[in-house]
């Protein structure tokens, strides 16, 4: 791809190269918002909400606190609280008190939820092969190295 079309995909009638061209937040924001939607749009197909998502696929891994759960999946708090609420009405969730701290309360997914979240990453793997066919194995494996570098700098 040369330099023209790169540009031409944020600002098609500009000539010269702009600040905005080359800053980082901007163009990870970007191309966030153009490949997540894509996803979205299918998500909102299938009656599941962003919010929904982005939990199950994180509980997927491991147990979490709410705390921990709206700092991972970019959400606050009462959002997540609100979205946890529903996800147990509907049996894809469980709340469990930590035996050393009663105050605190782990989630976690129930077969029902793990079934769902199983369905789903398949369908997220698959945007996400589409979304980076341009990129060569090695390219990924690089920008997935370079982006856990920055968040973790960030945190």
């Amino acid at each position: 791809m040369n330099s023209h079309s790169m540009k031409s995909a944020i600002d098609p009638d500009r000539q010269e190269e702009a600040f905005i061209d080359t800053y980082l937040a901007f163009l990870l924001a970007t191309a966030s918002h153009r490949i997540s939607s894509e996803f979205h749009v299918r998500l909102r197909e299938l009656n599941i909400a962003v919010s929904t998502w982005r939990i199950l696929a994180v509980l997927s891994a491991k147990q979490r606190s709410v705390n921990e759960l709206a700092r991972i999946v970019l959400l606050n708090q009462p959002t997540v609280s609100k979205t946890l609420i529903r996800l147990e009405r509907d049996g894809l969730i469980t709340r469990q008190r930590e035996k050393d701290n009663q105050r605190s309360v782990r989630i976690g997914l129930t077969k029902k939820g793990d079934a769902l979240v199983s369905k789903l990453i398949p369908l997220a793997e698959e945007h996400e092969a589409d979304a980076f066919s341009t990129l060569s194995q090695t390219d990924k494996r690089k920008l997935v190295k370079i982006l856990r570098q920055v968040i973790k700098h960030n945190e």
